[in-house]
């Protein structure tokens, strides 16, 4: 039988459900009969979130929700979710450490200064009102993001910065051989895009351009333009350089997030793990000058035998690369407690990894200008559900609102507390009579 969470599982990977159950999570709102805070909290429990704690601001109104559909443990029976509701007045108390705060409908400075000033929880700003809303994150400390989840991974061939056993693998075959012997389609197109650029100097290899090395196939393989392993060849002829390229990046992000990695204060575990092992990384860089490999090489056009030694030669060389980077994780005399599969996890994800910079202002004059440059672009449309929100019409306009937005702030919420994807930096507006929503 299926886990109730067997399709999330598959999208955000078993370790991101566990940290869903782990979290403890606060929404913090003036009433709870607003469409928007049922709708966050719908879907915070259908993701499986263990802990949820909703904060109202009138304390007499906490009485009174006691029969309330959302409110009390009994409706969540099977869900495995932990459920607490009190006032504002509480989440002063020392004792209460949420993963993330979620600020529903919230607007005035004096509270968004009161939640922004208090602890080092992220926070989350959400508000839905009439046919407009708007999502916000103020972020206490810098959130590294352990997966991207790009739209497409490019895969780790290593081709001018091959390891020996792999040169080795590559020198052993003569292409023009292989090609008079009509058994050219059998080699992986690693081997083939080798040997376009073995002979370039290593100084000058990275000004090596995918058209160069497309060029020089056909020029050498004229007659085999048709095979199917030289179709890829060509294909990923960028391929030939893209190691270096990612060395480099690296190498980049390592120095902008330098200061991060010797912090000793982080509130979020997953952001204090990723920065001691960018810290090892730093190390292992100064000590191999190369990238721990991947062991997922992709299929490709080969003959059974020839591929299977060359997936062998990339897990052998993973297995190894993992143990080295082990070695520097446990010398640390302050190392973390960290399992193997978190290490394995970061070398495969190494060029997922991003980082998104603190952000603790919450500019409520920018949004007042929002809503008047679309005063001025939308008059009509906007003097339809402000004018009177008192009219019986504006309920249900804020409803449809408040189910898009409680969505997007329920995947910032995720976002967060799994570590995967890039949260929205700025501040994220929709408005139903818009084309789409506006990321600012």
């Amino acid at each position: 039988m299926l886990d109730r969470f067997d399709r999330q599982v598959r999208i955000w990977g078993t370790s991101a459900q566990i940290s869903l159950q782990r979290a403890h999570v606060c929404l913090v709102a003036k009433s709870f009969h607003e469409a928007l805070v049922q709708e966050i909290l719908k879907s915070l429990v259908l993701s499986g979130i263990g802990e949820i704690t909703l904060l109202l601001e009138d304390p007499d109104s906490v009485k009174q929700l006691s029969g309330c559909f959302f409110a009390v443990n009994e409706i969540f029976e099977g869900e495995n979710v932990d459920t607490h509701i009190s006032s504002w007045e509480c989440i002063d108390e020392p004792v209460c450490v949420y993963t993330v705060i979620v600020a529903v409908n919230l607007e005035g400075s004096k509270e968004l200064d009161w939640l922004i000033g208090r602890a080092r929880e992220p926070v989350v700003f959400a508000c839905a009102k009439g046919s407009s809303g708007h999502v916000e994150l103020c972020l206490k400390e810098g959130h590294f993001v352990i997966d991207s989840r790009p739209g497409y991974t490019i895969p780790d061939i290593r081709v001018c910065d091959a390891w020996p056993e792999l040169i080795e693998f590559y020198e052993s075959f003569d292409l023009a051989q292989w090609s008079s012997s009509g058994r050219l389609s059998e080699i992986p197109y690693p081997v083939i895009l080798y040997h376009m650029v073995k002979d370039i100097d290593k100084k000058e290899v990275m000004n090596v351009s995918s058209k160069f090395v497309k060029s020089k196939i056909e020029e050498q393989f004229p007659n085999n333009l048709g095979d199917l392993n030289i179709i890829e060849a060509k294909r990923f002829a960028h391929l030939a350089v893209r190691s270096l390229d990612e060395l480099g990046r690296m190498k980049k992000f390592l120095r902008d997030v330098e200061p991060e990695m010797y912090r000793d204060d982080w509130f979020d575990p997953l952001n204090r793990e990723i920065a001691y092992f960018l810290k090892c990384l730093k190390e292992y860089l100064s000590r191999y000058n190369s990238l721990p490999i991947s062991d997922n090489l992709p299929d490709m056009e080969s003959s059974t035998k020839l591929y299977g030694r060359l997936k062998c030669l990339y897990q052998s060389k993973h297995r190894e690369d993992v143990r080295c980077f082990n070695d520097i994780v446990s010398k640390d005399e302050q190392q973390l407690s960290v399992s193997n599969s978190a290490e394995e996890t970061f070398i495969r994800k190494l060029s997922c990894l991003e980082f998104c910079r603190a952000n603790t202002r919450i500019d409520l004059t920018e949004m007042k200008a929002y809503q008047a440059l679309n005063r001025e672009h939308h008059p009509n449309a906007l003097s339809r559900y402000t004018e009177n929100v008192n009219e019986p019409g504006y309920e249900a306009i804020t409803f449809h609102t408040s189910c898009f937005i409680g969505g997007v702030a329920s995947q910032e919420i995720i976002k967060i507390i799994t570590h995967q994807h890039v949260p929205i930096s700025g501040r994220y507006h929709y408005e139903q009579h818009d084309k789409g929503p506006v990321g600012v």
